[in-house]
């Protein structure tokens, strides 16, 4: 029934050269920094899967226990150790991106702060500048608006005196217009009377042959009005000035009634004081006559009222000529006072303007201050992490190339020591440690398998749970949990 039943597989051992050939093909998807490393570790399992045999053979004699290894558990080590170097290098790679991350955003901020000093001392520049422009402009408002305010007192001087010369102006004005109202109706009866006379009425006195003497008296007193005629004054004489109607009612149209000498007026007193001398008398006589008579009694009434009121009137012209004097000055004083407002209003516009830039410019470096100072503190508060990140990134690029080295020594201890008693352990641990030391694989020298395999928060959580405090235990939970 034995030999019927059942099948023996003898499992005949590897040699190194196999093994070897066999770890560097399956190791080939794995990246290394240095293709030499892909024999390295294939000699190194290699050596590692033969020094188990050894060991077997002691363990058996020393412990009366048999340990077996096969191809397989070769192969097991090879796949162990692929997954777990990818593992942890999954994991450093992860941290020192992330470091590396923080890192960038340190140095941004450093840079960002060396940018905002420069930023900032622009802007102190750029307030000190606006602030000396300022203060310049103030100088000069100030200065210009102590001219307007002179310009201002002499213009309102000058206006205050103009004033009163034009009231006194108005005042004599007023007076004389008032003097003048009186000989008005006398001038308006004396141009009605001229009026009144047409050719065919002079004519027709001219044509009278033996007047009446009032007729005389009358022509009389046009004779010293018109011609200022002294002695000739018979009716002769009056139809010469006759002679020609029309040019005749020009002149008398034409007569000005303000300038008339006192002799003239002298001798017309006499002759208009005589009774028959006014219009209704004269008017049954002659209408040329009366029409004559009337214009003489109104010119004399006028011109003497006139003279009574020329010294009023030269007055009103002096006065008013001071006042358009008084007022071409202070309409000049008015200009140079609407110039050194418009200057000190276009100061003032300059000056608020440039006072809003300041404060603007101000309040921009205040923001830039916050914003600086913001980052300092971070960057103080962060110099120390910033050096710890550094050192610790460094040691992660420095552990992403030991754990070529760690790992292998992990993978082995997970595949081979468990059957083994804490002295036998040691021994291989220390054997594999010196062949990877001697074949230059990169690794932590001294490294504690169970710091790859494990972390002091997993051991804690053992220990929770009931398993046992001594190495032994601890490193089977190790490689327990490593399966």
């Amino acid at each position: 029934a034995l030999i019927s039943c059942m099948v023996v597989d003898e499992f005949h051992p590897w040699p190194r050269d196999a093994l070897g050939d066999v770890a560097s093909r399956f190791l080939q998807d794995l990246p290394m920094p240095d293709d030499d490393l892909y024999d390295k570790l294939a000699a190194n399992m290699a050596e590692v899967h033969l020094s188990i045999d050894h060991a077997n053979q002691r363990f058996l004699a020393s412990e009366r226990r048999f340990n077996y290894t096969t191809p397989k558990s070769f192969l097991e080590l090879i796949t162990f150790y692929k997954g777990l170097l990818s593992k942890r290098r999954a994991t450093v790679e992860l941290n020192q991106e992330r470091l590396e991350k923080g890192l960038d955003i340190m140095e941004q901020v450093q840079a960002k702060v060396e940018g905002l000093k420069q930023d900032l001392s622009v802007k102190m520049v750029q307030v000190e500048e606006k602030v000396s422009a300022t203060n310049i402009l103030i100088d000069q408002v100030t200065m210009e608006s102590e001219k307007a305010s002179i310009e201002e007192e002499k213009a309102g001087k000058e206006a205050a005196a103009t004033s009163e010369l034009a009231a006194s102006a108005a005042a004599i004005k007023a007076e004389a217009d008032g003097e003048l109202q009186e000989a008005m109706p006398a001038m308006a009866a004396a141009e009605e009377a001229v009026n009144c006379l047409t050719k065919s009425a002079i004519q027709e006195l001219k044509a009278l042959g033996k007047p009446p003497p009032d007729c005389v008296e009358v022509t009389k007193a046009v004779l010293i009005m018109l011609k200022h005629e002294k002695k000739n004054h018979d009716w002769k004489n009056a139809q010469k000035m006759m002679q020609n109607p029309g040019q005749f009612l020009d002149e008398v149209f034409a007569f000005n009634p303000k300038d008339i000498p006192d002799w003239v007026l002298d001798a017309l007193d006499p002759v208009i004081k005589q009774p028959f001398f006014n219009y209704e008398t004269m008017k049954g006589k002659s209408s040329a006559a009366a029409y004559l008579c009337n214009w003489v009694v109104n010119i004399v009434t006028f011109n003497r009222i006139y003279k009574k009121v020329a010294p009023l009137m030269q007055r009103v012209e002096v006065a008013t000529e001071t006042k358009e004097k008084a007022e071409a000055k202070l309409a000049i004083v008015m200009s140079q006072l609407k110039q050194v407002q418009d200057m000190v209003a276009g100061l003032n516009a300059k000056l608020t303007t440039a006072k809003e830039e300041l404060a603007s410019t101000e309040e921009e470096a205040e923001k830039c201050k916050d914003k600086l100072a913001l980052a300092e503190r971070l960057v103080n508060g962060l110099a120390d992490e910033y050096q710890r990140w550094g050192s610790t990134v460094k040691g992660l690029k420095q552990q992403g190339l030991t754990l070529i080295g760690d790992c292998m020594l992990g993978s082995a201890f997970v595949g081979y020591v468990s059957p083994f008693s804490a002295s036998f352990r040691m021994d291989l641990r220390t054997a594999w440690s010196a062949d990877i030391k001697d074949r230059n694989i990169p690794f932590t020298d001294g490294v504690d398998p169970l710091s790859i395999l494990a972390n002091e928060a997993d051991v804690a959580t053992w220990k929770n749970e009931g398993l046992p405090a001594d190495r032994i235990s601890i490193e089977n939970a190790a490689v327990v949990t490593s399966c």
